[in-house]
């Protein structure tokens, strides 16, 4: 019999779902390559973060759009 001050708790952690809603790989980069079109350097940013490639990319898309689209496509989907 256990006291009247204490309480139990039990807690169930559920796995599966967790799996169910991380979208795969494919989806990932199908997206960075969409925001890449509209901001190339946002794309990379997406994928690397503030790495290089980011800043490469944010540099050649001030300087024209198309070398920082260009870059980005190939950066993406390297």
């Amino acid at each position: 019999m256990a006291d009247e001050g204490t309480a139990t708790c039990s807690i169930e952690i559920d796995t599966t779902r967790k799996e169910a809603t991380h979208a795969d790989e494919g989806t990932d980069t199908f997206i960075q390559i969409l925001v890449a079109i509209l901001l190339p350097f946002l794309g990379v940013y997406l994928k690397f973060g503030y790495e290089d490639e980011f800043w490469i990319c944010l540099l050649l898309t001030f300087f024209c759009y198309l070398p920082g689209l260009i870059y980005a496509l190939y950066v993406i989907i390297e």
